[in-house]
Parts: C-alpha cells; sequence; structure tokens
C-alpha cells in the first residue's frame, strides 16, 4: 500500500488525464472494431468534366462561357460486396445534370440584343470494379483505393438562338447527342465507423471516358467526358 501511495504522488493528475484521452484516441482510431460484410453506400458531391475535345472547346471559343461553368452536383450509391476483408466488388451508378445560358461572344443583334441560347449535359455512369482496404475493416477509420470500368450514358443538348454565318440570319433551333462511352474509373477515399451498422465515407474518383459523337454532332469526332469528382456519403453496413 505504501508504494502504491507513492507512485500515485509522483504523476501529476494532470498528465494522467492526457494518457487517458491518447489511450481514448488510440482505441478509437486503432483498436479491432466489428467484423464486417457487406455495405450500401448512398453519395453526394461534385462533378467537374474536363472538356478536352473539339465541341468543348469551339463552344467556349463561340459563347460566353467556359468549361468550369458545367461543374456541378452529382449524386449516387453503390453496392459493396465483401470477398476478403481487405477486398470487396463495388457496383455503381451516379447521376450529374447541368444546363447553362449563355450567348456569342462576338455577335448581336441589330438592336444591340445578345443572341442566346442553352447548353445542357448529363451523364450517368454505371460502374464495376474493386475495392481495396489496405488496413482491412477492422478499424474505425478505413483508408482505401478503388478502381474499375464502367459504361457512361450521356445527352448533349443545345437550344436557342443560332447564327446562320451565310445569310446572317437568326433563327431558333435545338440540336441533340445522346449516346454511351465506355471508360474507367480510379478513387481513393476514407470511411469513418460511427457504429456496427453505419459509417460515413470521403472520395474522390476520376473518371477517364471518351465518347463518340452522333446525332445533330455527328461530325464533331469523340466527345471528352473524363471527369474529377469529389463526393461524401452515408454507408450502411449489414
Amino acid at each position: 500500500m505504501t508504494i502504491s501511495r507513492t507512485l500515485q504522488t509522483c504523476v501529476p493528475a494532470g498528465l494522467s488525464r492526457s494518457f487517458a484521452v491518447a489511450a481514448w484516441i488510440g482505441g478509437v482510431l486503432f483498436a479491432p472494431a466489428v467484423a464486417e460484410a457487406n455495405s450500401f453506400t448512398i453519395r453526394l458531391g461534385y462533378l467537374a468534366p474536363r472538356g478536352d475535345s473539339r465541341l468543348w472547346s469551339e463552344n467556349v471559343a463561340t459563347f460566353d462561357h467556359v468549361v468550369d461553368d458545367f461543374n456541378w452536383i452529382f449524386g449516387g450509391a453503390e453496392l459493396d460486396i465483401e470477398l476478403t476483408e481487405y477486398f470487396d466488388i463495388a457496383m455503381g451508378v451516379d447521376g450529374y445534370s447541368r444546363s447553362i445560358s449563355s450567348h456569342y461572344r462576338d455577335f448581336v443583334r441589330d438592336d444591340g440584343a445578345e443572341v442566346l441560347h442553352d447548353a445542357s449535359l448529363r451523364v450517368v455512369p454505371v460502374t464495376l470494379g474493386g475495392r481495396f482496404l489496405p488496413m482491412g475493416k477492422f478499424h474505425a477509420l478505413k483508408p482505401y483505393v478503388a478502381g474499375g470500368f464502367g459504361l457512361y450514358a450521356f445527352e448533349y443538348r443545345e437550344r436557342g438562338e443560332f447564327i446562320d454565318f451565310a445569310t446572317a440570319e437568326i433563327f431558333g433551333a435545338t440540336y441533340s447527342d445522346r449516346g454511351v462511352g465506355a471508360g474507367a474509373y480510379a478513387a481513393a477515399g476514407l470511411e469513418a465507423s460511427l457504429s456496427r451498422s453505419f459509417s460515413v465515407m470521403g472520395e474522390y474518383r476520376r473518371h477517364f471516358v471518351s465518347a463518340g459523337h452522333g446525332g445533330d454532332f455527328g461530325n464533331y469526332g469523340d466527345f471528352d467526358l473524363d471527369a474529377g469528382q469529389l463526393g461524401f456519403g452515408f454507408t450502411f453496413k449489414f
């Protein structure tokens, strides 16, 4: 009893509390968690198209907008099927839609009014890939990398006023292009468990996609659908 009292006296109270806090944080971050299996994630974030093909370039040169004007919100979901503690099969679908208004940069009507039109882009990636968790699933914080392949359904449309430069006539029209591109994606993220069946996640994903133009834009060649997306979401384990 004498030795015990002596040791307690030698350790300052503030230092003891610091050790306790540090031990609690270490336990939360690195202590083994409950075994997990499959999971379903709902995510929401921000998508930024790269816009590096002929149609993008000509539109930026002709109309008063830039590629970054197409940056916008996306939403999606992913089902992860566990194969091992370190690896999942990932099946996902996302949706993105953005419409902008612009006008000709260098031309106006006789009365000085702008020649206006809208452009819209919709993309729905359906992906199949894998998710690798280098620390496994038995920790509260789980970093991961992912990658795979996908089909990217898209629709691009321009609607409004256009100029026929052969006659200087201004006319109304709608031009559209629909198709499906094939591509791949790579991602890195972090998942943080809040309970046995619920966690939050954050992820950066890069899509590598090129589709062929068709419809009213068939003579424009490839359509660059590369994009970066930053997403956050909720994961439910089952």
